[in-house]
């Protein structure tokens, strides 16, 4: 939940959306047992408007098209700069490829672009409420696509090799910015200091795939696979060390969060969301030692600010809080109809159920969920209600 949003990403007025053919993934903040780790959208201060750009390969890679009618709903992301705003993943819509839709006014009006030839949309990253990152695959090579404008208008960036598949990025603020992905399958972390447009390829790291990564500033970050490796950098990439997590062997890294460059905090779950582990390091990195154990799923870790955290996962999806760093934690579980929430504070969730009536509807509660609105996504129905789950405790 991504300072990074729990698994968070709302964002913007605008959206952009995936179409083509093939299958469709979206890392995203997934309550149920996805192995990947999840992608988590960091929040970071509001950067100074960059101007627009220059497509790095060709014009108009991106046009509105129509919402949808039809569908499932699959992963949903937050960013702090916009709480009215919010993305959601469409699958199954039209000719079966995956579309974005976002709303920029807290679900009463919906927008989509359609891209053709993208077969997944592996991240989505906002520093605040215009400029955003999408990394999205076809079937032979990824691509990422840049927003200046909350998701009008998308263009494509010139990656180093053109057959390389991102799978995370990360930004600092408008201007720089990283991404891990793997080329040809040998592991791929890249950097950008011009808002996206172009990239450079930092030292490969030992990792087989790093499938995400985390930076506090241009000198210290982190990338991580999902089999429990975490490389760590104190050079700007120049050289990592890689750590192992030792323990809970039946578990996969979900998500990673860092507060500074010596203190942050990973998660891992089993397959079946039954159970989950928090991991914390004090060291940048260099070492991890298991914190707390959770009786359900965690897929996302966020860091609100110093000490506070938020986990979020399991079926059915609870969300934790902790004001210690760690150690106390008290617990929201989410209506039992909810199968993936996106997190953007204590008190401002969006969740949605896979269930067949409640199909197109996103919801959101504004009181930490003591209380639900429902919002379609497509259609005009109306969204049934939901019945809160138990309070926190």
């Amino acid at each position: 939940m991504g300072t990074r949003s729990v698994a968070a990403v709302l964002a913007a007025a605008a959206l952009l959306g995936a179409a083509c053919s093939g299958p469709g993934k979206a890392e995203r903040l997934n309550a149920g047992s996805r192995r990947p780790a999840p992608t988590t959208a960091p929040t970071a201060a509001q950067p100074p408007a960059a101007p627009a750009t220059t497509p790095a390969r060709s014009a108009g890679v991106t046009q509105p098209c129509p919402v949808p009618d039809g569908g499932r709903l699959k992963g949903v992301e937050a960013i702090r700069a916009r709480p009215s705003g919010v993305w959601v993943e469409l699958e199954g819509a039209g000719a079966g490829a995956p579309v974005l839709v976002g709303s920029g006014d807290g679900g009463a009006t919906w927008t989509s672009h359609c891209l053709a030839g993208i077969g997944a949309t592996e991240a989505l990253f906002f520093v605040d409420d215009a400029h955003g990152w999408a990394a999205v695959t076809g079937s032979t090579a990824g691509r990422v696509l840049l927003t200046a404008d909350g998701g009008a208008t998308w263009r494509a960036a010139r990656l180093p090799d053109p057959a390389t598949f991102v799978h995370d990025v990360y930004f600092l603020d408008a201007r720089r910015g990283f991404a891990a992905g793997d080329t040809g399958g040998a592991p791929a972390v890249l950097r950008s200091t011009d808002g996206g447009r172009t990239w450079t390829a930092l030292s490969p790291t030992a990792l087989p795939l790093a499938s995400t990564v985390r930076f506090v500033d241009t000198l210290h970050g982190w990338v991580a696979d999902a089999d429990r490796q975490i490389a760590a950098t104190a050079d700007g990439g120049a050289t990592w060390t890689v750590a192992r997590l030792i323990g809970a062997e039946d578990e996969f890294l979900r998500d990673l969060a860092f507060a500074d460059r010596l203190h942050g905090w990973a998660v891992t779950a089993t397959d079946d969301a039954r159970a989950g582990t928090l991991w914390a390091t004090v060291d940048g990195g260099r070492t991890w030692a298991p914190t707390h154990r959770f009786p359900h799923g965690v897929s996302a870790v966020t860091v609100l600010d110093a000490g506070h955290l938020l986990v979020a996962g399991g079926l059915p999806v609870v969300v934790e809080y902790s004001g210690d760093g760690g150690t106390a934690w008290s617990r929201t579980t989410l209506p039992a109809a909810f199968t993936d929430v996106g997190v953007l504070d204590r008190s401002v969730l969006w969740a949605y159920s896979t269930t067949a009536d409640r199909a197109g509807c996103l919801y959101r509660t504004g009181d930490g969920g003591r209380t639900w609105s429902g919002h379609a996504v497509f259609g005009s129905k109306a969204c049934p209600g939901v019945t809160p789950g138990p309070a926190a405790g």
